[in-house]
C-alpha cells in the first residue's frame, strides 16, 4: 500500500467516515522515531505512517485536564540527538495528534544513533513528569533497527533501557537497516534488550500497515490494565464512592509538616457533581510530584471545595496546579500555618512544648468543623512596627492558651501578604462557636484587635472532610 493512499484511509478512519475504531485502551503511550542514517527515508515514511495509523484507532485520547482515565500520547525524534516532537503537556486533541504527525519533517540531525539518550528523554521529559497520567500504564514504542551507533554507547543504551522497564513497557516496531545488517548477531542481541521477543513487530516495504497497528492495538488489550474502565456517566460527575485516602507523607508538626510554598485553594465546581468527582480531584493534587494535599474540605450545601495543598518549591506548585480538572475554578491563595508564622514572619522563640500545643491535638475528619474566615482592618497612622508588636503579642497569647492540652482543636493560617486569616476548627457546640467568635474569650483573645486594628470582621462556613462522605 503507499504512503499517500494510507494517509487518506488514516485520515478518514480519523473522522469516522467509514472505520469503526476501538475505544478499550487507556495508556500514556510515547512514540520514539529513529531518524538516523541507518534507516532511509522510504522506511521513514513508512514508520510515520504507523504511528499515524495506530493513533487512529483510539477514541479515548486525553485532552486538556479531565478526569476520566484516558489515553495521551507524545512523540519524540532520534538520531545522536533526541528532540521532542510534542508531548503530554500539549493537551492536543486526536485531530491535533494526527496533524503533527502528517507535519513532522523527518530529517537527520546526525547519522549517529544514541539510543541511550532517546530512552533517557523519554524517561524523564515524559514519564516522570507531572503530566503523566499515574493511572494508566506507560508504553513506550520504538520505531528503530535495532543499531546503536557507535557500538561503544551500547552499555549505555542496556542500562537506560532496563531502568526504564522498571515502570515502563517497551514495544519495537523493527525497521530494516539500510545495509541489511538487521539479522546481524549484536543488532539481535540489542533488539532483545529493547523489548521482549512478544513486544516486537516487523515494519518493511512489504508490509501491511494497517494490519501491523491493529495487531500492536489488539497486543496491548490482551493485557488487562491496559483496557479502559467501564465508561462515564452521561454528566461528567461519578455515581459512586470508592476512595481509598492516600497514606500520609509525613506526621512532623509546623515547618517539618508545611512545605516551603502553601497555599490554599479555594474551588468552585458545576452542579450535581458527586463526592466522589470531588475525592478523585483531591487525590490526583495528592500524587502529584513532591507535593502533599493536608485539608480537602467541602463546604456544606455549596458546590465548593477548600483544599489545604503545600509544595517542595513554586515551580512544583505550578506544575501540579496544570494537572487540576478544568471543571474546577480555583482561586490560589498563599498561606503559612500558624506555627511558622509565629517563628518565620514574627521572629518568637517557639518551645517544642507550644509548638506541640498549638497544633491540633487530634484529626479534623468526621467532626463538627467550621471556618472562621477573619479579615483584619488597620486603622489610618499605624506603623509597621506597631503592627508586627501586636502581631506578636497577639500570637504569644494564642500560644499560652493552648499550652493546656485539649483546650482547642484547629489549624489557623495567615494570608500571606494580606490582612486575612483562616481557622479550621472544632467546635463542640453552636454556643461555644457564637461565645469565641462574638465575645472573643472573655476579651483575651483579642490582642491584635485592642491594640492596632479598627476591628475583625468574620465570615463562617461548616465544613466536612471529604474522607467522612460516601455516596451509597
Amino acid at each position: 500500500m503507499k504512503v499517500v493512499h494510507l494517509f487518506i484511509i488514516a485520515h478518514l478512519c480519523a473522522m469516522g467516515v467509514f472505520c469503526q475504531g476501538k475505544q478499550s485502551i487507556c495508556a500514556d503511550i510515547v512514540f520514539a522515531l529513529e531518524t538516523s542514517c541507518s534507516v532511509d527515508d522510504e522506511t521513514k515514511a513508512l514508520a510515520k505512517v504507523f504511528i499515524y495509523d495506530f493513533v487512529t484507532r483510539f477514541d479515548s485520547v486525553k485532552q486538556q485536564n479531565v478526569s476520566n482515565v484516558a489515553t495521551q500520547f507524545g512523540l519524540l525524534a532520534y538520531d545522536a540527538t533526541s528532540r521532542i516532537v510534542f508531548t503530554f503537556s500539549d493537551a492536543l486533541s486526536k485531530l491535533e495528534i494526527l496533524q503533527k504527525i502528517e507535519m513532522f519533517k523527518m530529517e537527520t540531525t546526525d547519522c549517529k544513533t544514541l539510543t541511550h539518550n532517546a530512552i533517557n528523554m523519554a524517561r524523564y521529559d515524559f514519564f516522570e513528569t507531572a503530566f503523566n497520567d499515574r493511572r494508566t500504564p506507560d508504553v513506550l514504542v520504538v520505531l528503530t533497527d535495532g543499531r546503536t551507533q557507535p557500538q561503544k554507547y551500547i552499555p549505555e543504551t542496556t542500562d537506560a533501557i532496563q531502568k526504564l522497564r522498571e515502570a515502563v513497557r517497551t514495544i519495537v516496531i523493527e525497521l530494516p537497516n539500510k545495509k541489511g545488517r538487521e539479522m546481524l548477531p549484536d543488532t539481535i542481541e540489542q533488539l532483545n534488550t529493547l523489548a521482549e521477543a512478544k513486544d516486537r513487530f516487523k515494519l518493511d516495504n512489504n508490509s501491511d500497515i494497517e494490519d501491523i497497528a491493529t495487531g500492536v492495538f489488539d497486543h496491548l488489550l490482551e493485557k488487562s490494565e491496559y483496557v479502559c474502565p467501564p465508561a462515564d456517566p452521561v454528566h461528567p460527575c461519578h455515581e459512586k464512592c470508592q476512595y481509598t485516602a492516600p497514606p500520609p507523607k509525613t506526621a512532623q508538626p509546623g515547618l517539618g509538616r508545611f512545605s516551603r510554598v502553601n497555599v490554599m485553594l479555594d474551588c468552585t465546581y458545576e452542579e450535581n457533581c458527586d463526592i466522589q468527582f470531588l475525592k478523585d480531584f483531591a487525590a490526583e493534587l495528592d500524587r502529584q510530584p513532591k507535593c502533599k494535599m493536608y485539608y480537602p474540605l467541602k463546604a456544606v450545601a455549596e458546590n465548593r471545595l477548600y483544599v489545604i495543598y503545600g509544595c517542595e518549591s513554586a515551580g512544583y506548585l505550578q506544575k501540579a496546579l496544570l494537572t487540576k480538572d478544568s471543571r474546577f475554578k480555583c482561586q490560589v491563595q498563599p498561606i503559612m500555618d500558624y506555627h511558622d508564622f509565629a517563628i518565620l514572619t514574627l521572629g518568637l522563640n517557639v518551645s517544642q512544648e507550644m509548638t506541640d500545643a498549638i497544633m491540633p491535638r487530634a484529626s479534623l475528619k468526621c467532626e463538627h468543623l467550621i471556618a472562621v474566615f477573619r479579615e483584619i482592618e488597620y486603622p489610618p497612622g499605624k506603623t509597621f512596627e506597631e503592627i508586627m508588636t501586636a502581631w506578636k503579642e497577639h500570637a504569644r497569647v494564642q500560644f499560652s492558651l493552648k499550652g493546656t492540652p485539649g483546650e482547642e482543636n484547629a489549624e489557623v493560617f495567615h494570608y500571606v501578604g494580606e490582612r486575612r486569616e483562616v481557622i479550621f476548627h472544632v467546635w463542640d457546640s453552636p454556643e461555644e462557636l457564637d461565645s469565641m467568635v462574638v465575645g472573643g474569650n472573655g476579651g483575651q483573645d483579642w490582642v491584635l484587635h485592642r491594640r492596632v486594628t479598627s476591628g475583625l470582621t468574620h465570615r463562617t462556613k461548616s465544613m466536612i472532610h471529604l474522607d467522612c462522605i460516601c455516596n451509597v
